[in-house]
């Protein structure tokens, strides 16, 4: 667990641009009203690949932030949105 509070944290993702599907975070989030699983699982802004076949770096704000290990065991997650569940990632970075 990185910690148990409500901030916002900023996440940097690096990734290889590859195909035209999007992504976002879902994460561990303390608004317990949240759905779909009591703020477990609360997405982010989505991040559109463009196919350049550069990496890229994507950088996300979470607010409310909780990282209490309730999403799946961990405090975050990637979830590919369309087409095929393919994502390249060299790196990702959390701030306070």
């Amino acid at each position: 667990m990185i910690f148990d509070g409500d901030l916002t944290i900023e996440i940097t993702i690096t990734y290889l641009d590859s195909g035209y599907d999007s992504f976002r975070v879902e994460y561990d989030n303390v608004d317990s009203n949240r759905e779909p699983v009591q703020g477990a699982f609360r997405g982010s802004k989505s991040v559109q690949l463009t196919g350049t076949g550069q990496g890229k770096t994507a950088a996300i704000q979470l607010p409310q932030s909780r990282f209490g290990n309730r999403a799946s065991g961990t405090g975050f997650r990637l979830v590919p949105l369309c087409g095929k569940p393919e994502l390249v990632v060299s790196k990702i970075e959390l701030y306070k």
